[in-house]
């Protein structure tokens, strides 16, 4: 018995220090029972027993270690591992987060944002126009390197930075580079005048003019046939009468009206110079130059009974002819018409002083010149071996001439107002004085 009571006081010792609760004691007057509460810091607190076993302190809140890091618990304590890549400080302490992008936008490209992540940081991607990426570096894309980078092709396509420019499009076409080239129609409206056919091109158009009209819209009328011949081949003729002709072509000169004679010899004749007996001028360059255009519509036959002066002819150096006749009229009848008389045997040129024709193949002899040649005998020039001086021995022909025989008046003559002052009306014959009407000479080119 005292071995078991030796035993449970043992126990109960034990409990005690354990920081049990006594059992209940009866109280000795009352008998009533008490829970006694032993005082742990009293004379009988007993030490705790040792278990044998480490506590693990990383157990609970991670050891006190940054919840980033390892707690790694060792006999009688615990170690914090390191704060992870992108972090600063110790596991003991904290780690704080390392902003990478707060430098040097992270090494990311400079075209891309930098965005910073518990640790770290992502790179975006490159912007439209650059191949690669925000990590590795982004690269401009060449658009114009491809198909022109979809600009028209007829523009220009200029690389630049993250894309391209394209170009304006030429003269002649609407739009851009961008959308697309439209030609533009300058048949649209039709800038061809009179019955013009437009054909459009690039920046420009052509038009293919009708009816003899010329320019570039076609706005320039035919000129007029150069002579009478021109109008006879081109079988415009309607018979003998007033035609417009163009005498120097696109020269300055308008284009004037003519007789023409479309019946002598096959027709065709231009009248290049007319001069009646009603007209009493001096005229030392017969033929020299486009003088009084007006007086060659005027049949001479009709201006040789006019008593209105009437003279004028076509410059005969210039205009173009192959041969030519002389003829006579009087009282409106033609009295004489000479044999065809070539431009290449004409031995001077018209207005100088001379002989026109000495002995040409039909024997014709023909001087003219102002008075002070034909008259004076100043300045013998242009006279053939054998020919008389003073043209054909004149002593009176003034500023005219004498056209047919070897002999002086043999033929046609026609003095001047300086000199005796008449003309023949016939071929040798018929003198009719100045100012008076009723004979005329005229010179026919063909």
């Amino acid at each position: 018995a005292f071995f078991r009571m030796k035993k449970f006081l043992l126990i109960m010792l034990a409990a005690v220090g354990a920081g049990a609760l006594l059992p209940a004691c009866a109280d000795d007057e009352t008998g009533i029972l008490e829970e006694v509460t032993p005082d742990p810091t009293g004379p009988d607190t007993q030490p705790p027993i040792d278990s044998g076993v480490d506590p693990d302190e990383c157990a609970t809140d991670n050891g006190g270690c940054d919840p980033l890091v390892t707690c790694t618990n060792n006999p009688g304590g615990r170690d914090c591992g390191r704060c992870p890549p992108g972090y600063t400080g110790t596991g003991d302490t904290a780690c704080t987060d390392i902003d990478e992008c707060a430098t040097n936008n992270g090494d990311c490209d400079p075209l891309v944002e930098c965005t910073n992540i518990p640790g770290g940081f992502t790179c975006g991607n490159c912007p439209p126009g650059y191949t690669g990426g925000g990590e590795s570096g982004c690269v401009d894309i060449d658009e114009c390197a491809t198909d022109n980078g979809d600009c028209d092709a007829l523009t220009t396509c200029t690389n630049i930075d993250g894309g391209r420019t394209c170009g304006a499009c030429p003269a002649g076409y609407s739009g851009d580079g961008e959308t697309g080239c439209i030609n533009i129609d300058e048949c649209s409206p039709n800038p061809c005048l009179n019955g013009g056919v437009c054909t459009d091109g690039v920046a420009s158009f052509t038009c293919t003019c009708t009816s003899g009209y010329t320019g570039a819209t076609c706005d320039v009328a035919p000129l007029p046939p150069g002579s009478c011949l021109e109008i006879l081949n081109a079988g415009e003729s309607t018979g003998s009468g007033d035609y417009v002709i163009d005498v120097d072509g696109d020269g300055p000169l308008s284009p004037i009206t003519v007789y023409c004679d479309m019946t002598t010899s096959g027709g065709g004749w231009t009248l290049a110079l007319t001069k009646n007996s009603a007209d009493d001028a001096d005229y030392p360059d017969l033929g020299a130059a486009d003088t009084n255009l007006a007086a060659l519509a005027i049949n001479p036959a009709i201006s040789s009974t006019s008593a209105t002066p009437n003279a004028g002819w076509v410059n005969l150096n210039t205009f173009p002819y192959t041969n030519l006749r002389i003829a006579a009229y009087l009282d409106g009848a033609e009295t004489y018409m000479s044999e065809d008389i070539a431009r290449a045997s004409l031995r001077i040129a018209w207005g100088e002083n001379g002989y026109l024709l000495y002995n040409d193949a039909n024997g014709y002899y023909w001087c003219t010149g102002e008075a002070s040649y034909t008259d004076g005998g100043i300045g013998q020039v242009n006279r053939p071996d054998g020919a008389p001086a003073d043209c054909k021995g004149h002593g009176a022909l003034g500023s005219g001439w004498d056209f047919g025989g070897p002999g002086v008046n043999s033929g046609l003559t026609l003095c001047g107002g300086s000199a005796s002052g008449w003309m023949y009306g016939q071929y040798g014959a018929t003198r009719v004085h100045y100012p008076t009407a009723g004979a005329a000479q005229a010179l026919w080119v063909r």
